[in-house]
């Protein structure tokens, strides 16, 4: 038999059983780390998140409050 989750509201069922999975990402310091590499015709905005090894490639626009991993491309 295979398993299954049976309900009267699949969308509510299928929402409470994603949250027992979910992990928040871990928090990523503020600002540009030194490793980032950064095509001069990109803009950053000044509260934007920049991690370790990712690159920002020409005419790159990085709003207010985005977030970038590290070794994002």
């Amino acid at each position: 038999e295979i398993p299954a989750l049976r309900a009267d509201d699949p969308y509510s069922t299928f929402a409470d059983a994603v949250e027992l999975f979910y992990r928040p990402l871990p928090e990523e310091p503020s600002g540009i780390h030194a490793t980032v590499v950064i095509d001069d015709s990109a803009r950053i905005a000044p509260d934007a998140s920049i991690g370790a090894y990712t690159v920002i490639a020409a005419g790159v626009c990085v709003g207010a409050a985005a977030r970038c991993d590290a070794r994002a491309r």
